[in-house]
């Protein structure tokens, strides 16, 4: 059996280092262009507002983000450019343009995260927007249950995979803080129905499994990402195995890490089949030179 090495993952994108630890994205060092427009530079202000509050009273100022965003859609367009491109809280867009979520979070001094959102889809009513209510990353998410709007499980959502006919869903690539102890990634289905409502998780993975979750050691870096069809693949959605760090740390989500390899979840009709030990071309960004963990020096 593998085990968790505390060696790092061999590819982690950008943005998966930006979640990887237990904080809000901050307005500090996101810079705001003289042409931004006004109602932008309000919620950035409005959102840097979270982290500038006492851990207790922060529920106040994320629903704040909420409000003024809605202000933000009214002026601009629920998929105005520039409400698609923020970087201080969560925007993902579908590619048939029909859906955007966006998501943030305030971090609480116990390592949890309070989670809120927002959802524009055509189908939704009033106004095409659904509000998330807020939600908590002290619980993990049932992978056998379904959410509503009122009880989803709180993720910063960082890509949406493109809806498939059959199923109706979307599938959300998420990141969650956890409990100080572990830290989650999911894959999330979201379908929004004829009746303007939206429901979290779908049987789309082998087990009839509503969503699909790793746990893990709350010091690791982990990757979960997309990867469309090629020539000679196949789309799938690619994560490094975990392993505990010892064969009696098994089943304890806290000590499991990535062991060095990759499984992954590939699309087969209207779901997904899981395959384990997949090949995994590395991303090396030009003039930096690679070196294999796994070679002895």
């Amino acid at each position: 059996m593998r085990r968790f090495s505390p060696i790092p993952p061999l590819f982690i994108p950008a943005i998966f280092i930006a979640f990887a630890l237990p904080i809000s994205f901050s307005a500090q060092g996101v810079s705001s262009s003289s042409d931004e427009p006004l109602c932008i530079s309000t919620l950035r202000t409005t959102h840097g507002l979270i982290m500038a509050t006492p851990s207790a009273e922060r529920t106040a100022p994320l629903l704040a983000v909420g409000e003024q965003l809605r202000t933000c859609i009214d002026e601009l367009g629920a998929f105005s450019p520039a409400l698609g491109e923020l970087g201080f809280m969560g925007a993902v867009t579908s590619d048939d343009r029909k859906l955007r979520v966006w998501t943030w979070n305030a971090p609480q001094d116990d390592r949890t995260c309070l989670y809120a959102g927002l959802i524009a889809h055509q189908d939704l009513e009033p106004a095409g927007l659904l509000d998330l209510a807020v939600a908590s990353s002290s619980l993990a998410p049932e992978t056998q249950a379904t959410y509503g709007a009122e009880n989803w499980p709180g993720a910063l959502y960082y890509d949406i995979l493109p809806v498939k006919e059959k199923s109706g869903a979307y599938l959300l690539l998420g990141w969650d803080a956890g409990d100080g102890a572990v830290t989650r990634k999911l894959v999330e289905p979201l379908t929004v129905g004829d009746q303007g409502r939206a429901r979290f998780g779908a049987p789309l993975f082998d087990g009839f499994q509503q969503r699909f979750m790793l746990e893990f050691n709350d010091q690791v870096q982990v990757t979960l990402r997309h990867e469309p069809r090629k020539k000679r693949q196949p789309e799938r959605i690619v994560f490094d195995h975990l392993a505990p760090r010892a064969d009696h740390l098994e089943g304890v989500a806290a000590f499991y890490g990535p062991d060095l390899s990759f499984d992954a979840w590939v699309r087969h009709g209207k779901g997904w089949t899981f395959k384990r030990d997949v090949t995994v071309t590395q991303n090396i960004p030009d003039g930096r030179r690679f070196i294999d963990p796994r070679q002895a020096p």
